[in-house]
């Protein structure tokens, strides 16, 4: 086993599924970003991950506090961040009715660079 600590968003979605099962055959330790239980039960309950059980914890995300879990997270030595969210964040306060959500990644991950933490999009 490596001595990465690799954080994945998006872990329950097709992309981020696969990318956690490619990351777990690597041999390196994940933290999946989630936002409910029934997406632990659901993770865990693939064959695919059976195996890989005690290299994987999971770290859950309220839209809500979405900034501060990641700041929690990033400090708990992850390693390398692998971002298959898309994040939907909430409108300006300003935005007019019918505006369009903005994309983005979180705040904590977009200072990686400040943290020397590499960070990639598949």
């Amino acid at each position: 086993m490596s001595d990465l600590l690799v954080l994945i968003t998006g872990a329950f979605e097709h992309l981020g599924f696969r990318t956690l099962i490619s990351t777990l055959e690597a041999g390196h330790c994940v933290i999946a970003m989630i936002h409910h239980e029934e997406q632990v039960r659901k993770i865990l309950s693939k064959p695919s991950v059976r195996p890989y059980r005690d290299q994987l914890t999971f770290a859950f995300v309220n839209e809500n506090a979405a900034p501060q879990t990641f700041e929690r997270v990033m400090k708990g030595g992850v390693t390398h961040v692998i971002h298959t969210a898309s994040l939907i964040t909430p409108p300006a306060p300003k935005a007019k009715k019918g505006d369009k959500h903005q994309v983005g990644i979180p705040h904590a991950v977009q200072e990686k660079n400040r943290a020397n933490i590499p960070c990639c999009r598949p």
